[in-house]
């Protein structure tokens, strides 16, 4: 059997020279960005006693869930409805 001059059967030196292809995972929405940062938080400040730094993670956990609230408020339809609207005068 012959094989083309590129070909990558058997040669183990064109097959050194080819890029690995990475594998992506899927990407993570925002929402379970958020949900992972709040989970590995609150995990923290379990073990903690209170103090300025476990104030400190409870207040990032505070501000993750007013970013879900809001990125909740935006996504629902009254707001979609509301950015179609024309303004009013």
């Amino acid at each position: 059997m012959s094989q083309s001059p590129g070909s990558l059967d058997g040669n183990p030196a064109l097959l050194a020279r080819q890029p690995m292809k990475r594998q992506r995972s899927k990407p993570h929405s925002f929402e379970d960005r958020l949900a992972a940062e709040r989970k590995r938080l609150e995990e923290k400040a379990a073990l903690l006693r209170d103090g300025k730094e476990r104030e400190a993670l409870l207040s990032k956990i505070a501000q993750i869930d007013t970013a879900n609230h809001l990125n909740e408020l935006l996504r629902s339809p009254r707001a979609r409805a509301a950015d179609q609207d024309p303004p009013r005068r």
